[in-house]
């Protein structure tokens, strides 16, 4: 029980200085740009921006984990699978897990992202959240929830994009209330030479402070992607590796906190 008491007093604690990171990108591509992926188009943009997965073209299933200061309380666990159903449509779905047997979250999406032309993407989300504890004690709360994302594309080279979760902030309906943080983001991509992209990300949680993020991105021999970033609320410092195959694709990112210490992350794709 004192076991209990005490990991859950830390997510609680972690939970309020890292706000920003409550549902953090469950990609390795995002881990090493500081967070960012409100404009970025990939498979993992069911977390970052819905709208994303619009030009996603084949089938295609990722595996991420992720270890928050290397602690197996504070772990994510996802799995993600998304579906072009027309030339300019796609659907997807996602599952991630959070903590532990003592204290856990987890996340169901389904997600539906649209092109219109050249030059849009808009994509909704539908969110059902559950938290629970093993104590009996304590209850198990549900949520659902949406988001709604848009990415406009005025160039080849430059996407903004912007995304809102949860904008009427629900909560979890228990004895005490649990928030659920309604989460803003707005930022850009581009492209500004051959090879390379540079990525600020604007997140702001309701509840909390706004945060920067910048990222950087430069790809070699055309499938080797060096990845580094930062984000400033809090502050940390991010860097990571990626392949980029035709049919799969594999990435690690690692984040230093100054106090808490490094988060290491892995994803993987493949494409059918």
């Amino acid at each position: 029980m004192k076991k209990s008491i005490l990991i859950i007093t830390l997510l609680l604690s972690v939970r309020c200085a890292f706000s920003q990171f409550a549902f953090p990108t469950p990609s390795a591509v995002g881990g090493a740009m500081g967070g960012c992926g409100v404009a970025v188009d990939d498979f993992w943009s069911q977390v970052g921006n819905v709208a994303g997965i619009a030009r996603i073209d084949r089938p295609e299933v990722g595996l991420s984990f992720r270890n928050n200061f290397l602690l197996s309380e504070l772990s994510y666990k996802s799995v993600a699978f998304a579906l072009p159903v027309t030339k300019s449509g796609t659907i997807a779905t996602s599952y991630t897990h959070f903590g532990n047997s003592d204290y856990n979250e987890q996340r169901v999406n389904l997600m539906y992202a649209q092109r219109f032309g050249h030059m849009f993407a808009l994509g909704v989300e539908l969110d059902y959240l559950r938290s629970g504890v093993s104590d009996a004690a304590y209850q198990t709360a549900n949520l659902f929830t949406f988001g709604v994302g848009l990415q406009f594309y005025p160039s080849s080279t430059l996407t903004i994009g912007a995304h809102i979760f949860n904008p009427i902030s629900m909560h979890y309906q228990t004895d005490v209330k649990m928030d659920v943080p309604a989460l803003f983001r707005a930022g850009v991509a581009y492209n500004f030479i051959k090879n390379a992209t540079a990525t600020v990300d604007f997140v702001k949680d309701m509840n909390y402070h706004s945060d920067l993020r910048f990222g950087l991105q430069y790809t070699f021999f055309d499938y080797l992607n060096a990845r580094i970033g930062i984000a400033t609320m809090p502050m940390i410092y991010t860097f990571g590796l990626g392949i980029d195959r035709q049919s799969w694709g594999v990435d690690l990112a690692m984040q230093v906190h100054s106090t808490l210490g490094i988060t290491p992350q892995i994803s993987a794709t493949y494409k059918f």
